[in-house]
This record gives C-alpha cells, sequence and structure tokens, in this order.
C-alpha cells in the first residue's frame, strides 16, 4: 500500500541528510586544515570538534523539547523581535559566506585535479545550477535524494579504504598526540564549527514529523560523520604520512589515485569522482536551502523558495572573488574562526535568556 506523503521527514531521511552534510568535510579541503593544525594527529580533530559541538547540542535540545519550535522560532520567541533579527541575520551571513567559500573551493578541487583545460567560471556556474535545481525540489526531496545516496556513499567510500589497505601503515599515525594535547585542545575549540551544521540544521526541526524525530537523527547523523571524517584523516597520514601529507593538496583525491584493486584494476578516481559530485551537489542543495530559509525567515517571509535563485547568484558572484586558493583557504579560516564562536554562544545566550524569562514570570506569579 502506498503511503501519502505528509511532506515531512523521518528518522532515516534526516539522518542520511545529517551524514551527507558533515561526512563529506573529510573529502574536501578540511583535511588540509586538519593536517596543517593536528599534523599527524589531524584524525584526532574531528573527535575533539564533537566534544566542544555536544555542548551548545546538549543544551539546545531540551530548549527545543520545552518549547516545541526549531532554533530561529526559539530565537525570536526568546531575544525578542529586534534582537532575534540581529541574532537571525548573523546566522545567514554566517551559513551565507560559508556556503560561498565552500562551494568555491569544491570547484577550485574539480578544476585543478580533474579538467582544468575548462573554464572556472563556466564549472562554477554549472555546478550551482544543478545545485538549485535540486534544492528547488525542496526540502522533502533532498532528505530523501539523501537517504538513497548516502548508501552508495557509504559502500563507495569502504570500497576505497579496502583497496588503499595494503599501502597504510599504522605507525604512521604515532605519536598519537601529534603536536601535544593541548594545541590540539586549542584548535579543537577553534575550528569546531567545522561541525557547527549540526548546530544550524536545528532550523529544520519544523521540517521533521516529531521533536524525537529530529534528536535522534541529528546524534546518529552527527556520531557517524565525525567518525567517518576520523577515519579518513587516519587513513591520510597512515597512506601518505606526515610530514609527506602536508604537501599534498586535496588527499582525498590523491587516496583515489592510488586506489587499486589486486594488481589489474587501477585507476579507479574515476568512479569515486562521480559518487563525490552527486554528494557534493546534495550537500550544497542543503546548503542553499538552508540559506533562503533563515533569510526568509529573518525578514518574517512565508514563502522562501522564490530566494533560491538570487542567492544562488550572489554565491556565484562571490564565490568568483578569490584569485587564488591562498586567498581562498584566508577567507575560508576566517569563516570558521568567527562561526566557531557564533555556534558555540548562542545555546549558551539562549539558555541564559531562557533562564531569566523564567525567573521573571515566577516572581510576578
Amino acid at each position: 500500500m502506498i503511503k501519502i506523503s505528509d511532506g515531512k521527514l523521518g528518522v532515516k531521511e534526516f539522518t542520511a541528510l545529517v551524514f551527507v552534510t558533515i561526512a563529506i568535510k573529510g573529502t574536501d579541503t578540511t583535511p588540509d586544515l586538519l593536517i596543517y593544525a593536528g599534523m599527524n594527529a589531524s584524525w584526532v580533530l574531528p573527535i575533539f570538534f564533537t566534544v566542544f559541538i555536544f555542548i551548545p547540542l546538549l543544551i539546545l535540545f531540551p530548549l527545543m523539547k520545552k518549547h516545541d519550535q526549531g532554533l530561529l522560532e526559539l530565537i525570536f520567541r526568546l531575544a525578542g523581535k529586534k534582537v532575534g533579527i540581529l541574532i537571525c541575520f548573523l546566522l545567514f551571513l554566517v551559513i551565507l559566506s560559508s556556503t560561498t567559500v565552500n562551494s568555491r573551493s569544491y570547484i577550485d578541487i574539480i578544476n585543478t585535479m580533474y579538467y582544468p583545460l575548462t573554464p572556472l567560471t563556466l564549472q562554477y556556474f554549472l555546478f550551482l545550477m544543478v545545485c538549485y535545481f535540486i534544492a528547488k525540489r525542496g526540502f522533502e526531496s533532498i532528505g530523501r535524494a539523501s537517504s538513497v545516496m548516502v548508501w552508495y556513499l557509504v559502500v563507495s567510500g569502504i570500497i576505497l579504504l579496502f583497496s588503499v589497505w595494503k599501502k597504510s601503515h599504522w605507525l604512521n599515525l604515532f605519536p598519537l598526540a601529534g603536536p601535544g594535547i593541548i594545541p590540539l585542545l586549542r584548535d579543537g575549540a577553534a575550528y569546531s564549527s567545522i561541525f557547527g551544521e549540526i548546530v544550524l540544521l536545528a532550523v529544520f526541526l519544523p521540517f521533521l514529523r516529531s521533536y524525537q524525530d529530529f534528536r535522534k537523527a541529528s546524534l546518529i547523523g552527527f556520531g557517524f560523520s565525525a567518525f567517518w571524517v576520523a577515519i579518513l584523516c587516519a587513513f591520510y597520514t597512515m597512506v601518505f604520512d606526515y610530514p609527506s601529507v602536508e604537501y599534498l593538496n586535496y588527499p582525498y583525491h590523491q587516496l583515489t589515485r592510488v586506489a587499486s584493486l589486486g594488481g589489474l584494476i587501477t585507476h579507479l578516481d574515476a568512479i569515486f569522482l562521480g559518487f563525490w559530485v552527486i554528494a557534493s551537489v546534495l550537500h550544497f542543495s542543503i546548503y542553499l536551502y538552508m540559506t533562503a530559509y533563515i533569510f526568509a525567515r529573518t525578514l518574517r517571509l512565508d514563502a522562501f523558495e522564490p530566494l533560491l535563485l538570487p542567492l544562488t547568484g550572489l554565491i556565484l558572484l562571490i564565490g568568483l572573488i578569490p584569485d587564488n586558493i591562498i586567498t581562498l583557504n584566508q577567507s575560508r579560516e576566517f569563516v570558521i574562526f568567527s562561526a566557531s564562536a557564533i555556534v558555540f554562544f548562542l545555546p549558551l545566550f539562549l539558555w541564559g535568556l531562557d533562564r531569566w524569562k523564567g525567573r521573571r514570570q515566577s516572581e510576578k506569579a
């Protein structure tokens, strides 16, 4: 019997969506940043990111359950209209800048590693247009597409790790602390917004069937994503060794180039590229949809789908401004540092407001 869709996502779909949003960070330019900061212990940093991000999550979840509202509605309820607009606009700037910088870095990967003769502007335009058409289909379609594709992505990832297993040496992971526990903790806090989407995805609570579904899917998807990024970073070090891996551009794509199944099946990078591009398109479709939704809610607009196309054009124009990867990486580090503070302290701020309002109401009573 065919079920009539209610337009909302369940645990399976949202878990897959969280995985596509966060786990793909192990395949872009994020490992370059982690290797630079954590040296041979780069695989430990995702674990620290998870610990630091869990603090605001554990504060945010009870607030969402108490008021039965998503992140944006919660901000307006607790902070008021004027302060709420300011905070939501700040979140919009965070997600817009993150979408712009990250999408451009993905195109730089494709342009540098696979299609250097094709104009970067054309590649960027086509990539964002595909993301726009998927986002235009709606949040339910993105979630269901993610739930279908996630199995192919996981299986292809396992095959990749299996195909490079003989080339890996686990002794390359030592010393386990890399530059030391203190530097790892410091960088774990400073770069924690790399996993900050799990907090921002709380804006989509109204698109899920229940708070319980949202909480369960968020925790499962986040846990698996962090584990996957840590495993990938460990394999980069085990295969290429440190400090050699520090001088590699885009370790994931370098890893696909050394992958082989026996002595006959080689040059598997084209297969892995196909799955990676599909995951990338879904990833930025989610980003684009989130950007439009946050902007519309900031302006208190009911319809936000018409904003998708102009925001896509804006991302394209801003993304073409950096001249090279060095400038782009500098912009990305600034966005990460700024977003880390916002993602960490926003739930604390909302919790403080909720406690303060609760005390005022109890005093009046």
